[in-house]
């Protein structure tokens, strides 16, 4: 999937920057603009996801109080790149004819430098759209280190590991008892101060994926949004709909070739999310489960009235007469 397609053009001079925004918008491309590496420091955290690329003249202002433009902004600047996010493909541009020889000189084996001529820029915007067909690929790499860090963190009272929703890998088929274990890490998440549930992941944080697992006992080519309406429709008879309010969008990660999927919990939802439990006698009791450090952990009768007056006090405190 080709993303949306955004730049990030850091230029002093408006005159230019107005001319290249016509053009950029010309090609597809939407540009964010700053004219100070101050304006880059301020901009990048916010946009370095979205952006194809990142544009720099050869001689800009280090802050915006600045006046006239230093020789210094190109090598700072690209530091600053070097040191956060190295990930972001970077071009320089310059109209000047000794900035550009200057440049060559000095970057030509790092970077790419393009003249602010119709030429330069008609080759800019080729590399641009060679990078921005890598932009899915680069990203992927980011969220793959993205999981794996959470991996790393181990389980814990926000995080937790399954295998599977319905699979059993160790008799190798289909088993939906599977679903009463993760709606349990759902409402757990839910009854305390929400979470991170990864599936397709071992407790030994061996990633096992969903390819031969779940995605093994979907119909259909689109696994992806096979998985999510099975998890919404499982989530809707249990919990009832409102529950998706406390749930951010899933999301499908690939790590080491595997798919992993990642539901997170915003938070303690606005009232307790009860389980059903079967007894021995046929009866149907509704549990309440939290986290712990390290578990989903089940509530006694005599622990549930305090944990419910500790936490929705608006619903289950009642004043003594």
């Amino acid at each position: 999937m080709i993303m949306n397609k955004f730049l990030l053009l850091i230029d002093d001079k408006e005159e230019f920057k107005d001319s290249f925004l016509i053009e950029a918008q010309s090609k597809g491309y939407r540009t964010a603009w700053g004219r100070s590496k101050q304006e880059l420091e301020e901009k990048i955290p916010l946009l370095n996801r979205k952006i194809t690329a990142i544009i720099l003249d050869v001689k800009c202002l280090l802050t915006n109080n600045q006046e006239i433009e230093n020789n210094n902004f190109i090598g700072a600047a690209l530091s600053f790149l070097d040191r956060n996010y190295k990930h972001l493909p970077r071009v320089i541009l310059t109209g000047d004819e000794e900035a550009f020889t200057n440049a060559n000189n000095i970057f030509s084996e790092s970077e790419l430098i393009f003249k602010k001529d119709p030429t330069g820029l008609n080759n800019l915007f080729i590399k641009l759209d060679e990078f921005h067909q890598e932009l899915p690929n680069r990203l992927m790499t980011i969220d793959e280190k993205e999981i794996l860090s959470l991996i790393d963190n181990s389980e814990g009272r926000i995080l937790e590991f399954k295998s599977a929703l319905q699979y059993d890998f160790f008799y190798g088929k289909k088993n939906k008892s599977g679903h009463h274990n993760i709606l349990k890490s759902l409402a757990a998440f839910s009854n305390s101060d929400g979470g991170v549930l990864l599936l397709g992941v071992n407790d030994d944080k061996s990633i096992c994926g969903l390819e031969d697992g779940d995605f093994s006992t979907l119909v259909g080519g689109d696994k992806e949004d096979a998985y999510k309406l099975l998890l919404d429709e499982l989530v809707q008879t249990s919990f009832g709909n409102d529950f998706q309010s406390n749930l951010e969008a899933i999301k499908f990660y690939k790590v080491k070739g595997k798919t992993v999927c990642k539901i997170v919990v915003k938070g303690k939802h606005s009232s307790p999310i009860y389980i059903n439990m079967p007894a021995a006698d046929g009866t149907i009791s509704q549990v309440l489960f939290i986290r712990g450090q390290a578990s989903t952990r089940k509530l006694n009768d005599n622990e549930v009235s305090s944990y419910l007056k500790n936490n929705w006090p608006e619903r289950f405190n009642v004043l003594s007469q």
